[in-house]
């Protein structure tokens, strides 16, 4: 895995990294911020994903990835019709 020793590693990091954003999307803490600074974090979770299993993607990685994606298309969506 190019850069990465341990996969659950990057797993935990990208958990967390949703968690503080649901969070902070519900509480209504810099909602702006948090919608335009998940664009990239999603986009980037999802090309790494892609780029470190795409020769053994799951059905449940596969999943993931259209959830991911409806999540990129919802948050363009917001910030679009919000500036």
């Amino acid at each position: 895995m190019a850069g990465v020793t341990n996969p659950s590693v990057a797993l935990f990091t990208a958990g967390i990294g949703f968690v503080v954003g649901i969070v902070a999307v519900a509480a209504d803490i810099r909602r702006q911020t948090v919608v335009k600074l998940g664009i990239p974090f999603t986009a980037t979770q999802f090309v790494y994903y892609l780029a470190t299993h795409f020769d053994h993607i799951t059905q449940i990685g596969a999943v993931d990835k259209v959830v991911q994606f409806g999540l990129l298309v919802v948050l363009v969506s917001i910030v679009r019709t919000t500036t």
